[in-house]
């Protein structure tokens, strides 16, 4: 391999792996894809105790997340499948009781997090790993080639090395955000369908398409988030446009300009 083709899949993968880890906390630090659980606190003349909660009533962190919203006005949290802070929330009704004061309680919103705050986090994780793939693939081929459909199978088996990656390491440390992502792994596969139309393969393009969708629809409901099948779409059409760019075009031999004795050795 040259050292031209050796400099630009190091210049593929240093970005890739970059993109990847600052787009990854952008989605942390924004909770990309978590619901939100709203609730707002006024204070209220007493009611019978049989319409009023007691913070006894609530988990440790629930009841602390009442006495912040009963001093702020109002709380929010975001939720994830085990959360017991926002369940214990939502099952707010009435009024509740804190520190003898009696509070009405509003419930403002629980509502998921809308396509167009999730676009930009999600086209710079799908093109970071779109990237990241494309250099695994290289790497793997030792040349700097059209992507086959087989080798762009790499990008989505990157995306989803990634996913468990994080996923193991977030379930390890503490962070202050978070984010609910099963549907990255899915959603990369439109870089395969965008090589798969680059090559004709209409059957393996819409058969394609159809499955990313239906696995983005089921990673989201199996992980409770709020991003589905639209929120992968959407951002999906750069890395499509990324898969057709690079599934045609002439190969570019990397051994090219080396002598033949030099190519044997490789």
């Amino acid at each position: 391999m040259s050292s031209q083709s050796r400099a630009l899949l190091v210049f593929l993968l240093l970005i890739g792996t970059l993109g990847t880890v600052a787009s990854y906390g952008w989605a942390y630090d924004s909770h990309l894809g978590q619901h939100t659980v709203s609730v707002m606190f006024e204070p209220a003349d007493s009611t019978p105790n049989a319409e009023v909660e007691t913070l006894d009533d609530l988990p440790p962190e629930a009841a602390e997340a009442v006495r912040t919203g009963v001093e702020d006005g109002s709380v929010t949290v975001h939720r994830d499948d085990q959360d017991e802070v926002t369940d214990a929330l939502e099952s707010l009704s009435g009024a509740v009781r804190v520190d003898g004061e009696t509070y009405r309680v509003f419930q403002v919103a629980d509502e998921n997090m809308t396509l167009l705050g999730a676009l930009p986090q999600l086209t710079a994780v799908f093109l970071s790993l779109g990237v990241l793939g494309i250099g695994v693939a290289a790497l793997r081929n030792g040349a700097l080639k059209p992507l086959s459909i087989t080798a762009s199978m790499t990008i989505p088996g990157v995306a989803l090395a990634v996913d468990v990656a994080v996923t193991l390491f977030s379930s390890m440390v503490t962070f202050s955000g978070g984010a609910d992502l099963p549907v990255v792994p899915a959603a990369t596969g439109f870089a395969v369908v965008g090589v798969a139309a680059r090559k004709r393969d209409w059957p393996l393009a819409v058969g394609g398409a159809v499955f990313v969708l239906l696995a983005a629809q089921f990673a989201s409901v199996l992980d409770g988030t709020s991003l589905g099948p639209l929120a992968s779409l959407v951002p999906g059409v750069p890395l499509f446009a990324l898969g057709y760019l690079l599934g045609g075009g002439r190969p570019h031999d990397v051994n090219a300009g080396a002598t033949p004795s030099a190519v044997a050795s490789e």
